[in-house]
C-alpha cells in the first residue's frame, strides 16, 4: 500500500537498483558517539532525492580503509545495496574487506524468540533502537518534510550505537 509512494514499481523500492541510499550510519568501535551523512546534507539531493553519489562516496571513503565492518543483517541487504549504489555511479567498488554480521552470529550461536536488532539489543545488551512511526517515516522524508528527515537522522545513530553495543556481547562468537 505504501511502497508505490516511493516508486513506480511497487513492492520493490527497498532495491537498489530502484531507490537510493538516504543515510549512512557508523563509528569506529570504542569511539565517542555515531556519525551519520544524511543525503539532504548534500547539494545534488535538493534536486534530486534519488541522487546519492556523493553520500555514497563519502560512505566508500570511510569503509576503504577499515580493518572490519560490523553490521547487522548488512551482508544480506547493506552491504549489496551499497555496492549496487557505488557501481551505479560509475564508482568503484568496496574491496573484500573482513564482515561480522551480528544478525548472523545471533542467528547460528543463540536461541532468541526472533533475532531482529532490537529484540538482540535489549535482550543482551540493554540497549535499543529508537522509536518511529514506521515507514511513513521513510516515505515522509522521501518528501523532504524537516522532522522527519531530523528523526530519521537520530534513528540512524541510534542504530549504529545499539548495533555496537550488541557486537560487543556477540565477540567472543
Amino acid at each position: 500500500k505504501v511502497f508505490p509512494q516511493l516508486s513506480d514499481y511497487p513492492g520493490r523500492t527497498l532495491k537498489a537498483q530502484i531507490n537510493s541510499i538516504i543515510c549512512f550510519g557508523f563509528k569506529v568501535l570504542g569511539d565517542e558517539g555515531a556519525r551519520c551523512f544524511n543525503a539532504w546534507d548534500y547539494a545534488e539531493w535538493d534536486g534530486n532525492v534519488n541522487d546519492d553519489k556523493a553520500l555514497v562516496s563519502d560512505a566508500y571513503e570511510i569503509l576503504k580503509n577499515a580493518d572490519c565492518i560490523v553490521t547487522f543483517n548488512g551482508k544480506k541487504f547493506d552491504w549489496p545495496f551499497l555496492q549496487t549504489r557505488l557501481l551505479r555511479h560509475r564508482l568503484d567498488p568496496l574491496h573484500k574487506i573482513p564482515h561480522v554480521d551480528c544478525c548472523k552470529l545471533s542467528k547460528a550461536n543463540l536461541f532468541l524468540f526472533n533475532n531482529r536488532l532490537n529484540n538482540v539489543a535489549k535482550y543482551l545488551a540493554d540497549a535499543e533502537k529508537r522509536e518511529h512511526e514506521g515507514w511513513e517515516m521513510w516515505v515522509k522524508t522521501h518528501g523532504r518534510d524537516p522532522l522527519a528527515m531530523s528523526e530519521m537522522s537520530a534513528y540512524c545513530a541510534q542504530d549504529v550505537i545499539a548495533l555496537e553495543e550488541v557486537f560487543k556481547v556477540l565477540r567472543p562468537f
